[in-house]
């Protein structure tokens, strides 16, 4: 019986790269909500601009699994900007509650990146009106 050595590595590619690597798979709808909603700080978000940054057609339901699913407290409340017609209802907009939920997003963002072997993401701290 003869063995085919065709997939047999013929160089010296079989080394393992710790430097910096290419992630695996694109960012899940989960990553790109949790960082639109620390990228936007106390500004929030609503479900136009979510739909603009990655196409998410039910913002309410990502923010509730946040909650249910992970234990971070989203505020919300109804952005009346957001109406274009007299008879329209306002779209929420919602935000990390406090400092506190801002960090565990960050840390649940670094999670779900570390699963894809992306490298993990840091950020400022937020800026506050009231900082001198």
């Amino acid at each position: 019986m003869k063995i085919n050595s065709a997939a047999a590595p013929k160089d010296d590619n079989t080394n393992l790269n710790t430097g910096k690597s290419k992630p695996l798979h694109p960012p899940k709808k989960i990553e790109r909500f949790l960082m639109l909603l620390i990228r936007k700080g106390s500004d929030g978000i609503t479900q136009p601009e979510a739909f603009w940054d990655y196409r998410e057609s039910c913002l309410h339901t990502s923010v509730s699994s946040l909650q249910k699913q992970h234990g971070i407290t989203v505020a919300r409340k109804p952005d009346k900007s957001t109406i274009v017609n007299y008879c329209q209802k306002a779209f929420n907009r919602y935000w990390l509650a406090d400092d506190e939920q801002r960090k565990k997003a960050i840390i649940l963002l670094n999670f779900f990146r570390s699963k894809r072997k992306a490298d993990p993401l840091s950020f400022e701290p937020p800026s506050h009106p009231n900082a001198a």
